[in-house]
């Protein structure tokens, strides 16, 4: 129990980053690639809209 006392002031920090990391993937996630042309990019749009539609609770915007 004195070893994780002691150590618990490093564990914090540790957890809380990964905590940020694992949020920011999934939100970048959700993003589209950046390398799509405007064709392309409307066509991903369009994909995203029809999968959104048919799984509207899986994929709900992050709390701010």
């Amino acid at each position: 129990m004195t070893l994780i006392l002691t150590h618990l002031p490093h564990i914090i920090p540790a957890i809380l980053g990964v905590a940020f990391l694992a949020r920011f993937a999934l939100y970048i996630k959700r993003l589209p690639p950046a390398h799509l042309n405007d064709e392309e990019l409307a066509e991903w749009h369009r994909q995203r809209a029809a999968k959104g539609s048919a799984s509207d609770a899986a994929e709900q915007p992050l709390p701010r």
